[in-house]
């Protein structure tokens, strides 16, 4: 039976509107939630809730305290997802996601009680203009860190923006807070959707296409609008820009963004990049978080390919502007060989790997990408028939995956192909992955981040002997 909602300040019946009407002040201010907190002031609201601030009694704590909008609180459904979404984030623990305390309903009313983030929105931090891309590297990579673990917890935001990433600034310092799941979406199991598809739900300024198309939503969604936010805090304009949400979502489906470049000469490359790759119109082709924090550390730390090419080409640019005499004093000492230096992979090189899907595959991807080089993870049928012997290809098999019998069906076909052995055990599997045809191999234990240099020599070796 609904319960008569009455105004926390002045205690007369009150409907759900920003003012009661005996006494004039907002009815939810005084409340008392969950037994144990008070609301006290309102902070804003949205089109699918109210947030205010309010304070734990016994521990004199502040909070924030959300209310779902009393209509939709009377949906069956939205009840029943509000309530598994409310579970969903408070499960997910980690310092760069804002904490879940309490939720439940009063009055026929949702609640959710959060912890209360003092900062500045990262749209306040920017101010409308770019932001320095040593700050964007440290807020975004935590940002992408606290993405990691929501997709890993079967949660997507699916309103990511920079509204929505609180940036607390001590002694320097930025410290990187997400929040606002107020529409976030939580894929748990079980048959029922709670998100029905069809509709559409976000900012258009940040929305996927999947989301334009009113979709379902994955991790992606989320890579999407970082993306876009990468573009905008770097150049100081969103990629996309229009009069009304139709014609955004129509740009964001079909039109290409301006280069970066051509906005803001100073960002890198490498940048640009990989904001391409984030904002890839099928979600298919976007990295995940931790492949694109990666990427973003190698672009920062220069190592990624993009980098590396254009310090080889200023380098040979500063010995040809050299004098004769001048250009005597780099000639090479005996001994040198131009092999022994490390010159900058194309960007067509990739490593396939030939194993099941699962946390070691993932390990060795993360490894390869620090080291700028792109993985693709094949785990079903035998990939044989779709490579071909290229210089610019290479394979790596798992010795506890059936590594070695797959090495031997590669051999038949692909007798010179870069192929790198994992995870070998010992002596006589060291043999037998030599005799299966190894080009390279590594030990088990031994650390992931000596395989890029692996691929990087036998790709090399293998140019060489073709050239």
């Amino acid at each position: 039976m609904s319960t008569m909602r009455r105004c926390g300040s002045c205690g007369a019946p009150s409907e759900h509107t920003e003012k009661c009407v005996a006494c004039g002040v907002d009815p939810n201010v005084g409340r008392i939630v969950g037994g144990k907190f008070r609301v006290d002031r309102r902070l804003g609201a949205g089109g699918m809730s109210s947030v205010y601030a309010g304070v734990h009694l016994e521990l004199g704590e502040p909070v924030a305290i959300k209310f779902l909008r009393r209509e939709l609180a009377l949906d069956p459904t939205l009840r029943k997802r509000f309530r598994r979404e409310a579970v969903a984030l408070a499960r997910l623990r980690h310092p760069g996601i804002v904490s879940i305390l309490d939720f439940g309903d009063i009055d026929d009313e949702l609640y959710a009680v959060m912890e209360l983030v003092a900062g500045r929105t990262l749209d306040e931090v920017a101010g409308g203009r770019p932001i320095p891309l040593a700050r964007a590297g440290v807020i975004f990579d935590q940002l992408l860190a606290a993405l990691e673990i929501c997709h890993a917890g079967g949660v997507v935001h699916r309103d990511l923006k920079p509204g929505n990433v609180m940036v607390v600034t001590h002694e320097g310092a930025d410290a990187v807070k997400l929040i606002d799941f107020g529409i976030a979406h939580a894929s748990l199991g079980g048959d029922e959707k709670l998100t029905s598809t069809g509709l559409v739900h976000g900012t258009p300024e940040y929305m996927s296409p999947e989301q334009c198309r009113g979709e379902d939503v994955f991790a992606a969604t989320d890579i999407y609008a970082v993306g876009v936010m990468l573009y905008q805090l770097l150049t100081g304009s969103r990629p996309y820009d229009a009069d009304n949400a139709a014609a955004l979502m129509a740009q964001h489906l079909f039109v290409d963004p301006r280069p970066m470049r051509s906005i803001e000469p100073s960002v890198p490359v490498g940048i640009e990049a990989l904001v391409r790759r984030a904002m890839a119109k099928a979600a298919s082709e976007r990295p995940t978080a931790r492949e694109l924090r990666h990427e973003l550390a190698s672009v920062l730390e220069g190592t990624d390919l993009h980098s590396l090419a254009a310090a080889s080409t200023s380098e040979r640019q500063r010995t040809l502007a050299l004098g004769r005499d001048e250009r005597a004093l780099t000639q090479r000492p005996p001994g040198f060989s131009l092999f022994d230096v490390e010159l900058p992979l194309p960007d067509s090189t990739r490593a396939l790997l030939w194993m099941p899907r699962g946390p070691r595959g993932s390990d060795v991807q993360s490894a390869l990408a620090i080291a700028g080089i792109r993985l693709v993870e094949w785990s079903d049928e035998d990939p044989t028939a779709a490579l071909t012997d290229d210089a610019r290809l290479a394979v790596i098999l798992s010795a506890r995956h059936d590594g070695l019998e797959r090495l031997r069906r590669l051999r038949a076909s692909l007798p010179r192909l870069p192929a790198v052995v994992i995870d070998v055990s010992g002596p006589e599997e060291t043999t037998a992955a030599i005799r299966a045809g190894a080009s390279d191999f590594s030990l088990e234990g031994s650390a992931d981040a000596e395989l890029g240099r692996k691929l990087s020599r036998l790709w090399r070796r293998h140019a060489r002997r073709n050239s």
